[in-house]
């Protein structure tokens, strides 16, 4: 199988995977919102503040170091696996002790108790790291897909059980924790037998290295894109933060989706074009950008122009203050393919040194925004991440990293303009059957009206604009029906 088919298949799967747990996760979340009130759903969100910054210390780059690095030996797998693992009981214990000044910081003595028992999942968060790594290192990527479908599933089912006998916010605290718990077994079985006992450290040390700087930009990465929250229920409140942190949620379903099933992918696959030569890792870093604006774009333009309705769907009439924060955040979507970009190339280049420099920068701009703007409402903070993160910051970054690892840049922007155009002109054409076509029907009515029409018009703009397409399948499938109407001319 060639390298660019290889990728696609290992992109499928983790689409596949991702878009599963995404669905899964989105379920538990429309049933959950409509049995509690959005303020339990806030006193998770506080919580889940420490545990998503302390997360980042279990990993500190190494899952992207042991895919990257050029060659590895046992030893170095077998001390990353017990330095993951210890980290993980670390911040277990870190959280544990944490957790009362979480709860004094948010005035929710209720706060304590949840940092707590969400601090477990640091246990095997650390356990799996290395198992993940390795399998995507060997692009294994079907078999990671199948143990995170089926834990999530089994997760999330335990999860709404458990709501439904009637343990209120501890039935969302649990599914995390579950999720990595069931995963563990599994992992570790995938590396038995073949772990050795921690020797020979300085082996090993320019992998913690690489990582160490990767797990640096990381941690400010999360400030940038969380600090939101924490100031939000810091000087908001619950209510306020709940109805944000779902908007964003809904956004991250499609973006941080596709952005994580297609950053290893691409990461593994252009570092290991880039040490055989050649040209052909801009090659693949052009068709997997096109493939992620060619989802991501009509995705967000279609989700901005029906915001309404998917409120009123997935999480019901008592949270309409998210429509205004989903409707803004949508659209950073756009820019975001062009951030997730720079991530991708500059990991597969090795400079990370530029890509703690770019994370500085974006976390600087956004935290003083966010500062500012969090101290009034929640649709202040929605516009400017939506004007920073996706239209202002995008291009001059985008521009400097193609730079840096000598690319081209024009070519690649140029690629995406009939993307955008179709993703647009679909929005616009929805947003104007919502508001003037099919407004007064009934909700489902309009769902059934709008998302179809919205799905065929970009398909048929897409099939004459966007040449080739960045599916394979479906630009041969309509290649061969050129040729058999050709031949039938």
């Amino acid at each position: 199988m060639s390298n660019s088919s290889n990728t696609y298949v290992n992109i499928s799967w983790s689409v596949l995977s991702q878009l599963s747990v995404n669905i899964i996760q989105l379920i538990t979340t429309m049933v959950l919102a409509r049995i509690f009130a959005p303020e339990l759903f806030g006193l998770v969100a506080m919580s889940a503040t420490l545990i998503t910054f302390l997360s980042f210390f279990s990993d500190m780059g190494l899952s992207l170091a042991l895919i990257a690095k050029d060659e590895l030996n046992n030893v170095q797998k077998s001390n990353v696996f017990w330095l993951s693992g210890a980290l993980g009981l670390m911040l277990f214990i870190i959280s544990f002790y944490l957790a009362p000044a979480v709860a004094d910081f948010y005035n929710s003595p209720l706060v304590k108790d949840i940092v707590r028992v969400q601090a477990i999942s640091f246990i095997f968060i650390g356990a799996n790291l290395q198992p993940i790594a390795l399998l995507k290192r060997n692009q294994n990527f079907a078999e990671v897909a199948k143990i995170d479908m089926v834990s999530a599933f089994l997760a999330n089912a335990a999860g709404l059980a458990l709501a439904f006998s009637g343990l209120g916010v501890w039935s969302i605290v649990v599914i995390p924790v579950l999720t990595h718990a069931l995963r563990f077994p599994v992992y570790l079985k995938t590396q038995w037998g073949k772990l050795q006992r921690p020797q020979d450290i300085k082996n090993s040390l320019d992998i913690l290295k690489f990582g160490g700087a990767l797990g640096a930009a990381s941690i400010l990465l999360y400030f940038a894109r969380n600090l939101d929250d924490v100031l939000i229920g810091r000087f908001l409140g619950a209510s306020p933060l709940a109805f944000y942190s779902k908007a964003y949620f809904l956004v991250g379903a499609f973006t941080v989706l596709l952005n994580s099933a297609i950053s290893p992918v691409a990461i593994s696959a252009m570092s290991k074009l880039r040490r055989e030569g050649g040209s052909k890792d801009e090659t693949l870093l052009l068709e997997k950008l096109r493939l992620m604006a060619f989802f991501v774009f009509p995705i967000a333009t279609g989700v901005a122009a029906i915001a309404p309705d998917v409120i009123l769907v997935v999480l019901g009439p008592q949270w309409l203050s998210s429509i205004f924060p989903l409707r803004v955040l949508a659209l950073s979507g756009i820019g975001f393919t062009l951030m997730a970009a720079v991530g991708w190339s500059l990991v597969a280049h090795n400079k990370v040194r530029d890509y703690f420099k770019w994370t500085a920068l974006t976390t600087l701009i956004l935290c003083l925004g966010f500062w500012h703007f969090s101290q009034q409402h929640i649709n202040a903070v929605s516009m400017f991440y939506s004007f920073a993160y996706g239209l202002i910051l995008p291009l001059p970054c985008f521009t400097w990293a193609m730079k840096k690892c000598g690319y081209k840049t024009v070519d690649k922007l140029v690629s995406l303009i009939p993307i955008l155009f179709s993703a647009l002109f679909m929005g616009g054409f929805v947003y104007y059957c919502q508001y003037y076509v099919v407004t007064g029907l009934p909700l489902i009515v309009r769902l059934g009206i709008n998302i179809p029409l919205g799905v065929f018009l970009y398909a048929v703009l897409a099939i004459k604009l966007v040449r080739p397409l960045p599916i394979p399948p479906l630009q041969r499938w309509l290649d061969r029906l050129s040729r058999r109407k050709d031949f039938e001319d």
